[in-house]
């Protein structure tokens, strides 16, 4: 005996997350960042614009100096002292909410989307 193969529900989700899917593809990877924040073990510790002319910047993570390279509108693990280099390996971020991490040394860099310093975060307004 032979499982059904689609059950009545199945087809209609099965086109729905193709739909999403397509969706996804057409839409893009969203908007370019301005900025990227450095994060070690969750607390900020530098932070650039992403315009401009190449640079190269070295953070302190838990292992030892990270350095990045950022400008003309991305940011990337150059160098790194943990075993593998897989944060090396990442390419470069741009868009809106992507990440660099490198686990060992507990370093995460998110691209944002001003070129401002870090606001403080309000938890209300009166």
């Amino acid at each position: 005996m032979h499982p059904k193969l689609l059950g009545l529900l199945d087809l209609p989700l099965l086109l729905l997350v193709g739909a999403a899917a397509v969706g996804a593809w057409i839409a893009g990877p969203g908007e370019l960042g301005a900025r990227a924040t450095a994060y070690v073990e969750g607390k900020p510790i530098a932070w650039w614009t992403l315009t401009g002319e190449i640079r190269c910047d070295t953070v302190m993570g838990n292992l030892g100096p990270v350095v990045l390279e950022h400008g003309q509108g991305s940011i990337r693990i150059l160098h790194a002292p943990c075993p593998n280099h897989i944060c090396m390996k990442q390419g470069k971020a741009s868009h809106l909410h992507d990440q660099l991490v490198c686990v060992p040394s507990r370093l995460v860099v998110i691209v944002e989307g001003t070129g401002n310093a870090p606001e403080k975060v309000l938890d209300a307004v009166h």
